[in-house]
């Protein structure tokens, strides 16, 4: 049965993950921009995402291996999408929508937040949907809770060297080559 989340902390040791490529990517660039006005997030930040049967999840904002941009802004429906790379055992990367993300700051306040959350909802059936949202299924809390780990080591490293250490390395397998 799924539970809300609890972090118990233990000593790991951070490393960059490495995810296959099926064809080469253009030549990534890992820089620190100012943040334009019209986004909320920039390379190496971190945050939490909510994705679809999920809980939320912490990630880090970082330069799509393909693409080399780490937004998109969707002018159909005015939104922006960021390329993130979740925290955790498993090398994971996609787009995320602006609004399924929320600056990390910590395990705690994320906490604090998830129960203001719940305390607000007024109806039976929204406070149902979401606590659903933040319920972490016990296949996934090993997981979680690495990932977790991770973050919050993560977010005591400064932005640049943290992308340094922490961005995935692509390996092309039609080329048989790391990209960087």
């Amino acid at each position: 049965m799924a539970k809300l989340p609890k972090f118990e902390p233990k000593l790991i040791r951070l490393r960059a993950k490495v995810f296959p490529l099926y064809d080469a990517p253009i030549q990534r660039r890992y820089l620190i921009e100012d943040r334009p006005r019209e986004q909320r997030f920039t390379v190496g930040d971190l945050v939490w995402i909510k994705q679809k049967l999920w809980p939320w999840w912490p990630a880090m904002v970082t330069v799509h291996p393909h693409d080399d941009i780490y937004y998109k802004y969707n002018y159909s429906d005015d939104s922006i999408s960021y390329h993130v790379q979740h925290f955790g055992p498993r090398p994971y990367h996609c787009w995320i929508l602006e609004n399924k993300c929320q600056p990390f700051n910590g395990f705690d306040q994320f906490q604090q937040k998830m129960k203001n959350h719940i305390e607000e909802a007024t109806k039976n059936r929204k406070k149902t949907k979401v606590i659903k949202s933040y319920l972490v299924p016990n296949d996934h809390r090993e997981d979680y809770n690495n990932a977790i780990n991770e973050a919050e080591i993560a977010n005591l490293i400064d932005q640049k060297v943290r992308l340094q250490q922490l961005t995935y390395r692509y390996y092309s397998l039609k080329y048989e080559r790391f990209y960087e």
